[in-house]
């Protein structure tokens, strides 16, 4: 998923902090990356029942474990 994609859904950075509960900081630090990080990409795929997708193709550089 995008970041874009994550905002569409939820309208508001403040709701994707509200209703996950990410920290206040997280979602400007994907803006700074460029990216989601897939652990937050699973957490965000899990809360829309699979509305927003993870996509390895979307987690930049970040080693998958």
């Amino acid at each position: 998923m995008t970041i874009d994609e994550v905002y569409k859904y939820f309208t508001s950075w403040r709701q994707v902090i509200k209703q996950v509960g990410f920290a206040e900081n997280t979602p400007r630090n994907w803006r700074k990356l460029g990216y989601i990080p897939a652990n937050a990409q699973v957490r965000l795929e899990r809360f829309t029942k699979g509305v927003l997708k993870l996509r390895i193709e979307d987690v930049g550089d970040e080693p998958i474990n």
